[in-house]
């Protein structure tokens, strides 16, 4: 067998990198809808709400004990991530047939559950087939095309699900099956195992106990990396708390439409992610991870101060999503690249991972206690609350930056 060079490692998985921005796309897109769908088509209640605003981060405890099943077996990675990609799509093309508002809260938190899931594997592959220097830029670059297709399918989508309340249905079964094209690509790119001992990896029996006690071993191991996660669990969970409230207010508050709110999603949201990626990207070799994580907590902060104003004009409305676009890419590339980051020369998949258990913790309460709040209190006072967690976080970090200096990538 002819070895691959590692010039076709990384031409290969920047091609898969490129195509998964492309072909997952329109999945993501309605994605994005899917509670603002649930709210304005299906009548779903607060209860609703607030049961799939839980379950997607909640079943992250399950992605958890899936990714650790490649805990320093880089042999399983590619298998792992391509049934994680499948499982992660295949209720959709239930929707066609089926009308239930369950299925449509059980497929979007099944699809969040298994793309957290492979979001270890697939990290671990990058960090394998792509050197270090170019990773950044690479995964900063082909995320920006997923986010510039959205503004493109604004213009499809919101008009197409304003015309037919049912069209939904339709929308996500065409974008299941561009999601299952791009696994036949992914299936074609190579593992770079060259400086591995395949024969000699460690095969472990699976055990429900063991990736928890590893990953409390890992934070009390790395401090710097212990702190990271509380500075994400603060701030994620001012994030979460807001996230069913954000529907609530759009469709009883300001009474928007499918196009008004698929522009802001898809178009103000997503440029702005855009343009913000490759900024992103650039300060990230440059910037260490605790200081960039602290800038972006107060991104998140202010986009939840600016949306109440959307009361008194619509407008306000947009420059929120831009402002929440600016600062979903600082924590996409963040949140993604983390473990390798931190992992430096080890398997980074459990610290990925540890990422995805942490988001199922704070998932368990956050958007329960966000719906409760919004018992007694208006939407603006619930977006003034989680603005102060993600605030005190970027204190909190800003505080500490120099204390954890050394986790610069570049050391």
């Amino acid at each position: 067998m002819l070895e691959i060079s590692k010039i076709n490692y990384l031409k290969k998985t920047k091609r898969a990198l490129i195509s998964t921005a492309i072909l997952n796309a329109p999945l993501f897109s309605l994605y994005g809808l899917t509670i603002f769908i649930l709210r304005k088509d299906l009548k779903a209640s607060a209860f609703h709400l607030a049961i799939i605003t839980m379950l997607r981060p909640m079943l992250s405890f399950v992605s958890y004990f899936w990714s650790s099943y490649v805990f320093n077996r880089e042999d399983k990675l590619k298998i792992n991530f391509l049934w994680a990609s499948f499982l992660s799509f295949f209720l959709f093309f239930l929707f066609p047939f089926v009308n239930s508002i369950w299925l449509v809260i059980l497929s979007s938190s099944i699809f969040m559950l298994f793309y957290r899931a492979k979001t270890p594997a697939w990290m671990e592959i990058v960090k394998l087939n792509i050197e270090e220097k170019k990773r950044d830029q690479i995964f900063s670059y082909t995320t920006s095309i997923a986010y510039f297709i959205g503004p493109i399918l604004a213009f499809v989508l919101g008009p197409l699900l304003e015309k037919d309340s049912l069209m939904y249905k339709n929308l996500f079964f065409i974008a299941a099956l561009f999601a299952l094209v791009n696994i036949w690509i992914i299936s074609k790119v190579p593992v770079n195992l060259k400086n591995k001992n395949i024969l000699n990896l460690k095969k472990e029996k699976l055990s429900i106990l063991k990736p928890i006690k590893e990953g409390i071993s890992l934070l009390r191991s790395r401090k710097d990396f212990a702190f990271f996660q509380l500075g994400y669990m603060i701030a994620g969970f001012g994030l979460m708390l807001v996230q069913p409230i954000i529907a609530i207010f759009a469709v009883d508050k300001l009474n928007v439409s499918y196009k008004e709110y698929a522009f802001a999603i898809l178009i103000f949201k997503d440029l702005a992610f855009v343009v913000a990626s490759p900024i992103w990207g650039k300060y990230f070799a440059k910037i260490h991870i605790m200081k960039l994580s602290a800038i972006m907590f107060f991104s998140f902060a202010l986009f939840m101060i600016v949306l109440p104003f959307a009361s008194y004009n619509i407008l306000w409305f947009y420059v929120a999503f831009i402002l929440y676009g600016i600062a979903s890419s600082g924590s996409h590339l963040l949140w993604n690249l983390s473990g390798p980051i931190f992992a430096k020369n080890e398997n980074s998949s459990k610290y990925t991972s540890v990422n995805v258990f942490m988001i199922a913790i704070r998932g368990c309460v956050a958007p329960a206690f966000g719906i409760f709040l919004s018992l007694f209190i208006a939407p603006a006072y619930i977006f003034f609350i989680g603005a102060m967690f993600c605030l005190f976080s970027f204190y909190l970090i800003f505080k500490k930056q120099n204390v954890f200096a050394h986790i610069n990538k570049n050391n």
